[in-house]
């Protein structure tokens, strides 16, 4: 048999992107004996574009430990975040998957930080040219600051939330939450003395897989003091822990709220699902979107 091609095996060790490999070839006789001598080339797989998506380039995020998200092909990155102003500097070391949330030394209010996302292997070394460089400030002293949860999902329809102090020479301060939905409606607010809340059972019902934005201003004395904080973005679970069956309303609700994030997938927004097989239980939007990056799609369905 005379071999012209070869495929790289399925079972064989995974490649890593950026990496330069060397292949050899070997001609023989019919009997196996080596003819001449062997050819050695090269050939390195290519790491794909890494493009930035939030926080997008000159924005001011709700938290001091800003999430960052991007698109790339690949399983590890590197994220780097540094002062301009300065030799300070922090990076994240290997994340897998394509979100991150800053978990180093508290960041300063009102400074300007620069970002940028490196293809990464998994011990953390830079394998590929990194993205453009985006630019995100903290919020000033006397702004609000949300902790939780910022721009995540929840597990709970009854979720727990919390921001920084603001500090007053005199006097007590007293915190005004606004939560609302997509459509800009509020759907409860209450005022509190403490920097934190926990959503109260009698509130109106928050409802399953929806998006949900809130914000926090301080008042002393009936004074608004200092700024309104940065609205943030909470999802709420798909079907909380306990239930077992969902509608296909329900599950089109899901699907419209994950590809709203995907400008690309603009032509499903009006579609009705029709079905959808998983025998693993309810989904959250997150593990919706993990069938994206797990499967291949092979056919689609709308109606």
């Amino acid at each position: 048999m005379v071999m012209t091609n070869f495929r790289y095996p399925q079972d064989g060790p995974p490649l890593r992107l950026g990496e330069t490999y060397y292949i050899e070839l070997q001609s023989t006789d019919d009997a196996g004996i080596p003819i001449g001598e062997p050819e050695t080339s090269t050939f390195r797989i290519p790491v794909a574009t890494v493009t930035l998506r939030s926080p997008a380039d000159g924005t001011v995020p709700s938290t001091i430990a800003p999430q960052f998200t991007w698109d790339a092909r690949g399983r590890y990155f590197l994220v780097t975040i540094y002062d301009e102003q300065s030799d300070w500097s922090f990076i994240s070391g290997a994340v897998e998957g394509t979100s991150w949330t800053y978990d180093g030394e508290d960041l300063q209010p009102g400074k300007t930080y620069a970002w940028n996302v490196a293809p990464a292997n998994e011990m953390g070394d830079p394998v590929g040219d990194s993205s453009d460089t985006w630019y995100f400030s903290l919020a000033p002293e006397n702004q609000v600051t949300l902790v939780s949860p910022v721009n995540q999902d929840v597990e709970s329809l009854t979720p727990s939330f919390s921001w920084r102090a603001i500090s007053v020479t005199s006097g007590t301060v007293e915190y005004n939450i606004v939560i609302q939905d997509q459509d800009g409606n509020t759907v409860h607010s209450a005022t509190v003395a403490s920097t934190t809340y926990q959503y109260p059972d009698d509130a109106p019902e928050l409802s399953n897989a929806a998006r949900y934005s809130w914000s926090v201003n301080a008042e002393s004395n009936n004074v608004e003091i200092g700024i309104r904080s940065e609205p943030a973005t909470f999802t709420t679970p798909f079907a909380e822990a306990g239930d077992t069956t969902a509608t296909l309303e329900d599950l089109t609700q899901m699907v419209l709220l994950v590809l709203a994030d995907y400008p690309q997938y603009d032509s499903f927004k009006n579609k009705v699902l029709v079905s959808i097989s998983d025998e693993s239980g309810p989904l959250t939007p997150s593990a919706f979107l993990e069938l994206f990056e797990t499967f291949k799609i092979v056919s689609v369905s709308a109606q």
